[in-house]
C-alpha cells in the first residue's frame, strides 16, 4: 500500500531512472455515514412523487455524498436537485456528478443472477488498491432467499491481500461497526456478491 512519503523509482525501456516521493494517497472516508441516521431519514428523496425518503432509498447518495468528502446527505440531496442531478419525479440520480466534484470513470455491466466475470472483478480491485473510490451495487437480500433483484449500493472501503472487500454500508445504523466486509454479507464470493459497480475520480 502506498503511504505519503514513499519514494517510488520508474525504470524507462532504455534503463534510466526516474525518482519521485509519495506526497498524498487518496483515502477512503474518515466517516462512514448511514442513510438512516435521523437528521436526514426523512427527507423526501430527489424529485420523487412516491413515499421514497433517504432513510429508506438513499443509499446511493449517501455513498456519494461520502465520496465526495460530504457529511450531510441531505445537503448533498439538495445540492444534487437544485442541480437537476435526478430523473424528474423520481428518486433515481444520475450517475456522473462533476459539478459536486464527482467524475465517473467507468460503469460496469450489470450482473444479476449470475457471476461477475473476473476481468470485471480485477478492475475493481486493482482500481481500489490504486487509492480511487469505488461504489458498488449488491442484491440487499440475495439469492437463493430471494430471487428478486434488491438494488442496494456500498462504498468500498478497502481491499486486502487476499482480495477481501470491506465495505461501508449506508443500511447500517448511526453509531454501528462499520468494518463490514462484502463476503459473505452479500454473496458467498466476490463474483456472486458483485452487480455491478462505478469507479469515480475526483473532478
Amino acid at each position: 500500500m502506498l503511504t505519503p512519503g514513499t519514494t517510488l523509482v520508474l525504470r524507462s525501456d532504455t534503463g534510466s531512472e526516474v525518482r519521485f516521493v509519495v506526497v498524498s494517497v487518496a483515502e477512503p472516508p474518515s466517516q462512514a455515514l448511514s442513510q438512516r441516521d435521523p437528521r436526514w431519514a426523512n427527507q423526501r428523496l430527489g424529485s420523487t412523487v412516491g413515499p421514497e425518503t433517504i432513510g429508506s432509498h438513499g443509499c446511493l447518495i449517501t455513498c456519494m455524498t461520502m465520496v465526495a468528502g460530504r457529511n450531510n446527505v441531505g445537503t448533498f440531496n439538495d445540492d444534487m436537485l437544485a442541480l437537476g442531478k435526478f430523473v424528474p419525479g423520481s428518486g433515481n440520480a444520475f450517475l456522473n456528478l462533476p459539478e459536486l466534484g464527482l467524475h465517473l470513470s467507468e460503469l460496469s455491466p450489470l450482473y444479476d443472477q449470475k457471476a461477475m466475470p473476473a476481468n470485471w472483478i480485477d478492475k475493481l480491485l486493482a482500481w481500489v488498491r490504486s487509492g480511487k473510490p469505488a461504489i458498488i451495487g449488491v442484491d440487499f437480500r440475495p439469492s437463493p432467499q430471494n430471487t428478486q433483484y434488491d438494488e442496494h449500493y456500498v462504498l468500498v472501503r478497502g481491499v486486502d491481500d487476499h482480495d477481501a472487500i470491506e465495505i461501508i454500508d449506508p443500511w447500517t445504523l448511526p453509531g454501528a461497526a462499520t468494518n463490514e466486509m462484502l463476503v459473505p454479507r452479500y454473496g458467498r464470493n466476490n463474483a456472486a456478491a458483485l452487480c455491478r459497480f462505478m469507479l469515480y475520480e475526483k473532478a
